[in-house]
């Protein structure tokens, strides 16, 4: 499954080579035009989008009406819906009143999500603050959202949004790594939906992120055990007063000085902690596509990585303080929490196991 599933994001990125149009073919075009009513059980989309945003139960359990907000040139399990077809895509990338409405269809699902769009522009994403609780249990609890993700990142390459999804992707990650949240999605936010992103700058930029936020993470980590050893120590040292063996007190606090000497030297080896000011990606030189055409250079990603008053307050104490040192090797995107996946720095194109769903919604 895996290889032919590679080859499927491979012929996505390539823009499905021997395709054929067929300009007969009209139903995606009809239903952005507000012409033509989704199928089955549906409605015309402007109802749609006034009528079911914020209908959780139904935009959950009613599975005909993603293939119509979100088409693309693969046929899903909805044999009443079409797949796009390329005369299709360009009149709706050519319509102002169209493209509105693909970012209503995005805003949509954003929501549903516990997500919204806070720019339109540049497709930056973030939490909805009024749902984002109760909306990420429910994406992670029901994983064919995460098919209906792929197909809606596939849609907005094809529909004139590519600059959206690398801010899509980039706001999981962030969730999963500096926030623990998310975690369900992380082989699916790793292998279905990254690869998806056809400007390879998009790709290299989230693969960066994922490093730093990791290594940002284990040093985050590190220096937490280094408080927590700390005070193993102060009661180790404060029971040996109290018992009069001054002996074992000066051990154990020598003890502590030298782990925290070494985990401190570790971080420092790792670039961990924080530089001040704001940090970002630099993507500023243009990379050839899959097709071997120059792409215009993607946008820089923030990194927001955790408070920096944590790390400075932690750090202070770590000078006298033991520590356990971590390893440095890569650990998965979500391991931490439990939940099996690949590494996060495999991002690259030779590394990255494509695993677009078969089975579409």
């Amino acid at each position: 499954m895996g290889a032919t599933a590679s080859a499927d994001t491979k012929q996505y990125r390539q823009g499905y080579p021997g395709l054929v149009d067929d300009p007969t073919k009209s139903k995606n075009l009809e239903f952005y035009m507000n012409a033509r009513p989704s199928e089955p059980d549906g409605d015309f989309i402007d109802n749609i989008h006034a009528k079911w945003f914020g209908n959780y139960k139904l935009l959950e359990r009613h599975h005909g009406y993603i293939q119509w907000l979100f088409p693309i040139k693969e046929k899903g399990m909805n044999s009443l819906s079409q797949r796009l077809h390329e005369h299709e895509a360009v009149a709706i990338r050519a319509s102002p009143e169209m493209q509105a409405r693909v970012v209503r269809s995005y805003e949509l699902m954003l929501d549903f999500y516990g997500m919204v769009l806070v720019d339109k522009t540049t497709g930056e994403v973030g939490r909805n603050e009024k749902n984002w609780r109760s909306q990420y249990r429910n994406l992670s609890a029901q994983a064919h959202n995460f098919l209906r993700i792929t197909r809606i990142l596939k849609c907005l390459g094809e529909l004139g949004f590519e600059h959206y999804k690398v801010h899509f992707v980039a706001h999981v990650i962030r969730e999963i790594q500096v926030n623990d949240l998310l975690v369900a999605t992380a082989r699916s936010c790793e292998h279905y939906w990254a690869p998806v992103l056809r400007r390879k700058t998009d790709r290299k930029a989230l693969k960066d992120l994922a490093e730093r936020l990791e290594t940002d993470r284990n040093a985050r980590l590190a220096l937490e055990d280094a408080v927590s050893a700390a005070e193993g120590a102060d009661g180790v040292a404060g029971a040996a007063v109290m018992a009069g063996a001054q002996p074992a007190e000066t051990h154990a606090l020598a003890a502590a000085v030298s782990a925290a000497s070494t985990a401190a030297e570790y971080a420092l080896t790792l670039d961990c902690l924080p530089d001040t000011g704001s940090t970002s990606f630099s993507t500023s030189c243009s990379m050839d596509d899959d097709n071997g055409e120059i792409v215009p250079a993607a946008p820089a990603l923030p990194l927001q990585t955790p408070n920096e008053a944590v790390f400075n307050a932690v750090e202070s104490r770590a000078a006298s303080e033991p520590m356990d040192v971590v390893s440095d090797a890569t650990v998965p995107l979500s391991d931490h929490n439990g939940v099996q996946s690949q590494s996060s720095t495999a991002h690259g194109d030779a590394a990255v196991v494509d695993a677009a769903p078969l089975a579409r919604e």
